[in-house]
């Protein structure tokens, strides 16, 4: 009979340590996922469900459509609906505005719900009229704030999105009003998110006498947000990712840098030629001028 060697079972066991402590992470993940797409499921399948009801009655009773010929009514509007969210969904993945194909869901939703309405109010009045008419366009404004959550989490994983600003408590907004005041005005103009922070650099200014645009780090100070992104890339280098310019800045207090601020940035010196900013569908890169 083999005996396990317990120093080599311990050995595994702290080869494999990390990867055993980040599956649980992996598997809760997955299930938020999961669970977040079977809660929209139901949220969106059960308004879906009583306008396609609504709509297959209309094409029975309204439109003299029988048997199986009354689907052509959901099947035309709200089937044209789901077609044109879907594009919608695929327009925000892909990177392109999907301000057309979101437009051309509200108009098929408008439709379905006005004939709803037409249709319930004939057959149950005022009550049923406004239930369709409201399953109709439920299940559209579920499906857009979807698409604009989507949207976002894209943009933020870009570094577009702006941080927000600090949060002070009310008890300080009371003991000490004129400071925090001043805080709050620094961290919108600098973008800072940390209250701390905050009234750190307004305590610094009141100091100095200095105004919001002076910038806190002691390399940077006194240039502007664009000449301190040319000062990271001369330190950094002109290949490293905006990401890690901006990660750079933050670390020196420049705070509220996005990714494509430093492209910007790149893209008004290229006919300088200084810099040339290379925008690849993923990650931003820069790389000096030919």
């Amino acid at each position: 009979m083999l005996k396990s060697n317990p120093a080599r079972v311990w050995a595994r066991g702290e080869q494999r340590g990390p990867e055993a402590a980040r599956e649980p992470v992996r598997w809760g993940s997955w299930l938020r996922l999961v669970g977040s797409g079977a809660l929209l499921a139901v949220v969106i399948g059960a308004p879906v469900a009583a306008s396609w009801h609504g709509l297959s009655s209309a094409g029975a009773d309204s439109f003299g459509l029988a048997g199986g010929w009354s689907a052509l009514v959901p099947l035309v509007l709200d089937a044209a609906a789901a077609y044109t969210a879907v594009l919608a969904v695929r327009d925000v993945l892909s990177g392109d505005s999907a301000l057309a194909n979101r437009g051309l869901t509200w108009a098929y939703a408008a439709a379905s719900a006005g004939i709803n309405f037409w249709h319930a109010d004939q057959v149950g009045g005022v009550p049923a009229a406004l239930f369709f008419a409201a399953a109709s366009l439920s299940a559209v404004a579920l499906w857009d704030r979807t698409l604009r959550a989507l949207r976002r989490d894209q943009l933020r994983a870009q570094g577009a999105v702006q941080a927000p600003t600090p949060r002070f408590r009310v008890a300080r907004w009371v003991v000490a009003p004129k400071e925090t005041a001043r805080a709050w005005r620094v961290a919108v103009i600098e973008g800072i998110t940390e209250p701390v922070d905050a009234v750190r650099m307004a305590r610094q200014l009141a100091e100095t006498g200095k105004g919001p645009a002076a910038l806190p780090s002691a390399d940077l100070r006194g240039l502007s947000t664009a000449d301190a992104v040319r000062t990271a890339l001369r330190e950094l280098g002109a290949d490293k990712p905006a990401r890690e310019v901006t990660e750079w800045l933050a670390e020196r207090g420049v705070q509220g840098v996005t990714t494509s601020y430093v492209g910007d940035v790149v893209r008004r010196d290229r006919g300088k030629g200084e810099a040339v900013a290379e925008l690849p569908s993923g990650e931003q890169r820069l790389s000096a001028a030919s």
